[in-house]
């Protein structure tokens, strides 16, 4: 026991020293060489509660628990001749004013990815963590599909990369797959399913109703825009959906009025049953999608893309009220009980950093117009 304790004091009081890959060697929390993740195994008696060592940092391709290295505070170094993996972007495409479809190569996440589940993107390591949700992955190619609508700076900063340039991080795949994943097949097969897709949230809807057509599920799909020049995936969603039906604000192409109202349409006057209805889009539609299934009585699942940071539920920022309990996005959804979660709450958090974020759009705008700031107030 005396060596033990003049050991660690020993170490407790030495220098910090550095790993050839970068990491930091300290006390009782040594990273292990080699290795992004940490393992305090002495300090938690139960695994439940230990960070998972990730794999080698260093292996091409890397993408899976590169979330580890930052929380942690620090990004590992390339070893001698080798550089850091970063992960570039195979195609990009402009699907509707403002809104880009990405196709990166990020073939652990590809390997990994079910449908409803999201990934945290970087663009440069002084980028802000931006959680997207899964539009489609091609375990073959490696490549993961996402949809970015350029709104705010950091989502322009994203939408500015062309194929070819790379992104500093692409952590994932992270979250719950979606609930019907885990279902047997024959007890799928006798489900009909309901999807109800507003905006951006149309490209996360077409991996689910896709993943149910090759298992031989039917599923129905709504979708809403406020005009015919924002719809997206609307042939791609027609080729894997039994039934697609389209409404736009405007009336522009499809039914002219709101996705509720075609909701409404199917259920109470055509009498169409369904099991279960998925919406995913804006917050207030899924919030009035959810009043209106209540009505019905039919199951609603919500997917909530909500304020993130490490999305490892470390830092309690996606956290929303479901059922009268606080429930963490990032690591409990993102898919929850749409007639449980508490809507109006979760708006009010969305807009905490509105000033911020449009002070931030603000300075960007005046930099790519060529202004230099000179007393900080761009900082």
């Amino acid at each position: 026991l005396c060596d033990r304790r003049q050991r660690q004091m020993c170490i407790r009081d030495s220098p910090r020293t550095t790993h050839p890959s970068g990491q930091f060697l300290h006390g009782e929390g040594v990273r292990r060489p080699g290795r992004t993740g940490f393992r305090r195994a002495d300090r938690f008696r139960d695994d439940r509660h230990q960070r998972p060592a990730a794999p080698d940092a260093e292996a091409e391709g890397d993408g899976h628990h590169r979330r580890i290295t930052t929380i942690c505070g620090f990004r590992p170094r390339a070893a001698a001749g080798k550089n850091i993996v970063m992960y570039p972007i195979l195609e990009k495409r402009l699907l509707a004013e403002g809104i880009w479809l990405m196709q990166v190569l990020a073939p652990r996440v590809a390997h990994s990815a079910q449908p409803g589940q999201f990934v945290i993107v970087r663009v440069d390591e002084h980028g802000e963590r931006i959680p997207l949700t899964i539009s489609d992955f091609d375990p073959a190619q490696g490549s993961v599909t996402i949809v970015t609508q350029a709104i705010g700076a950091s989502t322009r900063k994203i939408c500015s990369l062309d194929a070819g340039d790379a992104f500093a991080d692409f952590a994932g795949p992270l979250g719950h797959p979606s609930e019907f994943v885990k279902m047997q097949p024959d007890e799928l097969r006798k489900r009909r399913y309901l999807f109800v897709a507003g905006g951006v949230g149309t490209a996360p809807v077409y991996p689910q109703v896709k993943w149910l057509r090759e298992h031989g599920v039917a599923a129905d799909v709504i979708i809403g825009a406020k005009t015919r020049d924002m719809l997206i995936y609307t042939d791609a969603m027609r080729a894997v959906a039994e039934n697609l039906y389209i409404a736009t604000d405007d009336g522009s192409e499809g039914f002219k009025g709101l996705v509720t109202q075609v909701v409404e349409e199917l259920v109470e006057k055509q009498g169409r049953h369904y099991d279960e209805c998925v919406a995913i889009g804006p917050m207030v539609m899924m919030k009035f999608v959810a009043l209106t299934t209540k009505k019905y009585g039919l199951k609603t699942t919500v997917s909530l893309n909500a304020l993130m940071v490490d999305g490892t539920g470390m830092c309690g920022a996606c956290r929303v009220t479901v059922g009268g309990r606080t429930r963490f996005t990032c690591v409990e959804g993102p898919e929850f009980d749409g007639h449980e979660v508490d809507f109006d709450e979760a708006m009010r958090r969305q807009g905490m950093y509105r000033t911020q974020e449009q002070r931030a759009a603000a300075i960007e705008a005046e930099r790519a117009a060529g202004h230099q700031c000179k007393i900080g107030l761009d900082k």
